[in-house]
């Protein structure tokens, strides 16, 4: 057995010199020493260099802390011309220029507002001094601020139509039963204004729009009734087409039609006052001014007035700002008074039980209908709020001294007759939508609105107008929370010292 060992213990080392010699070959024992030395000599020199590089890196890392140090300085300034912005401490088109200290730095800021718009180019120099070394940095931005321009729409304009604006008319205006439009500021689209005045019959009154009318594209107006009659369209005040921002002019094309479209021929006779009362002229500017009087057996049927010299070619429209609701602020309200809808809505008979609050807001994520109701709270304050279309159908009853406020995504639609309900001028209404709107003539008797739809304005007549129709603007009474005012940073970037 011991013997037996002993030849084993031969046999591995016998195998232990023969695989060594088939690993580094023959007398190279000494040599795989060698190579052993050298890798740590080179591991030894990698480990130098590695601690040499990161001492360098932290030494780098120490001398670019007051270069951060200036950063925070020019941006911190950055924050202060927005202060200045909102503020509205920024006016004319002149370049403002501030010095001062800040965070133990120095600053250089410089606002410049951009021309006919909303946008103000903010530069920003921020200085640190360490060790005897001044360090800076610069830092340049565009800043797109409304202001309170943010509800220019709101506060200048009866009617403001993103796309479109349609006015028609086209059943009988009984004599003594004018439609007037009292714009304030004036009614506005972005691209066509469409008036059309061609009601069955006319016993002497028509369509009287007090305030400026603007249109970016095409101002198109038709005048005439369809039976027979005499029919007046008046415009009194200026008349604004093109768009300034391009230079693109404008068309107003005005039509007196004076042929009678149900029994021709008969005698009809159509008058249209465009910026001109004959004793008071205002302007109209357009690049191309269409004028048509129809004829009859030689016969003029009507006239259409201008003022002396018109049109002037000038594109007149300029950029608004068309401020948009928070809609998650009407939700948390909605929620809190417990009126909150998920999906459709039909809403009926007394909304009394809504809230008791002096802001009473309904919140639907789908469609809301309002299918005749009535709200016998006086100094009521009603906000309906959906995210699909808004409808009301019939006759809606308001207690006195009332606003009345829709703001839909989509469509709102009135397919209602209020002129007959005694309502009053107490009474305040409110649209924003972010497609169309479409509201009956019917519903004014000498109201007080303001509406703002995204898209196109329909407003027309479905049934014979035997009551004086009155629209009279009002600026609406919105919460800043549900139409806020946001300063908007673009084009943010760092410039190097050398660029101006």
């Amino acid at each position: 057995m011991r013997g037996a060992r002993k030849r084993i213990k031969k046999a591995v080392r016998r195998f232990g010199k023969k695989a060594r010699a088939t690993i580094l070959g023959p007398k190279e024992e000494g040599f795989a020493i060698a190579i052993v030395l050298v890798a740590l000599t080179m591991l030894s020199i990698l480990g130098a260099a590695s601690l040499l590089l990161m001492v360098s890196a932290l030494q780098g890392a120490v001398n670019a802390r007051p270069e951060d140090k200036a950063f925070q300085v020019a941006e911190s300034a950055l924050y202060l011309a927005h202060a200045k912005i909102v503020n509205n401490e920024i006016t004319g088109e002149t370049v403002h220029t501030y010095s001062g200290e800040l965070l133990g730095g120095s600053y250089e800021l410089e606002i410049e507002p951009v021309a006919g718009t909303y946008n103000y180019i903010v530069t920003a120099t921020g200085s640190y001094a360490e060790r005897g070394t001044t360090y800076r940095r610069r830092i340049r931005e565009e800043v797109i601020y409304s202001g309170l321009q943010a509800f220019d729409v709101m506060k200048n304009y009866l009617l403001f139509a993103g796309n479109d604006l349609n006015i028609r008319v086209d059943e009988t205006i009984n004599a003594g039963s004018p439609i007037t439009i009292n714009a304030g500021g004036g009614i506005r689209a972005e691209r066509d204004v469409n008036i059309t005045v061609t009601p069955v019959v006319s016993l002497g009154d028509g369509l009287t729009i007090n305030g400026d009318i603007e249109a970016k594209r095409k101002l198109y107006v038709h005048t005439g009734p369809r039976w027979f009659g005499s029919v007046n369209t008046r415009l009194y005040g200026n008349i604004k087409t093109g768009d300034s921002s391009t230079g693109q002019k404008g068309t107003v094309e005005l039509w007196a039609d004076g042929i009678a479209q149900l029994f021709p021929p008969a005698l009809s006779f159509a008058y249209i006052y465009a910026a001109t009362t004959g004793s008071t002229n205002w302007s109209l500017y357009a690049g191309t001014l269409i004028r048509r009087v129809d004829q009859l057996f030689g016969w003029n049927l009507g006239a259409i007035y201008t003022p002396p010299g018109a049109p002037t070619q000038q594109a007149a429209c300029d950029d608004v700002y068309v401020p948009e609701p928070n809609f998650e602020y009407y939700r948390a309200l909605a929620q809190q008074q417990g009126n909150f809808y998920v999906g459709d809505k039909t809403l009926s008979g007394n909304l009394g039980t809504l809230g008791t609050s002096s802001m009473t807001v309904v919140y639907c994520t789908g469609n809301l209908t309002l299918n005749g109701v009535t709200w016998d709270m006086p100094n009521m304050k009603g906000i309906f709020v959906c995210e699909g279309n808004f409808t009301a159908n019939n006759r809606l009853q308001f207690n006195s001294s009332s606003e009345f406020q829709v703001i839909s995504k989509r469509d709102i639609t009135f397919n209602n007759d209020w002129s007959f309900l005694g309502l009053g001028s107490t009474n305040e209404y409110f649209f924003w939508a972010g497609n169309d709107i479409n509201v009956d003539l019917g519903m004014f008797n000498n109201q007080y609105c303001q509406m703002t739809a995204l898209h196109d304005i329909n407003i027309f007549s479905s049934e014979n107008l035997f009551a004086t129709c009155t629209i009279n603007y009002r600026a609406p009474d919105v919460d800043v929370a549900g139409f806020p005012i946001e300063l908007t940073v673009v084009n943010w970037r760092e410039l190097s010292l050398e660029q101006d």
